[in-house]
């Protein structure tokens, strides 16, 4: 009986463990700093601070004749319209993260979310 008693115990540990690290991460990203970055021709063009954004906005960028409007509000930009060719850029719908960037090939643009948390990878 002490065995089960133990073991009710141990799942209710790790459970709670469980609950409080889920919580934390999630708390955690909420407060990560995000900027927008908009490249034009491998070269940064602008950039957003979507962690301080309250309300959303429009910004008109003009790529040597070529406008382009974004649309951005905390932490989420995206590209509301495009003069390129295949709008592929506004397909992609909005971004809040830095490992889905939004690219338009056409215009040479990108917009890349950078945060303040560090990311090592490793490839091998």
């Amino acid at each position: 009986m002490k065995k089960y008693i133990f073991d009710i115990m141990l799942g209710v540990l790790v459970i709670v463990i469980s609950l409080a690290l889920m919580f934390s991460l999630f708390f955690k990203k909420n407060e990560e700093e995000m900027t927008a970055v908009i490249y034009y021709q491998n070269e940064v063009y602008d950039k957003i601070d979507l962690s301080s954004v309250e309300e959303t906005k429009e910004k008109t960028y003009d790529f040597d004749g070529r406008i382009v409007v974004v649309e951005y509000s905390h932490n989420k930009i995206e590209v509301k319209s495009a003069e390129c060719h295949d709008h592929t850029c506004e397909k992609m719908g909005s971004t809040s993260s830095p490992n889905k960037p939004i690219v338009c090939l056409d215009i040479g643009f990108m917009i890349k979310i950078e945060t303040n948390e560090s990311l090592d990878v490793v490839v091998g």
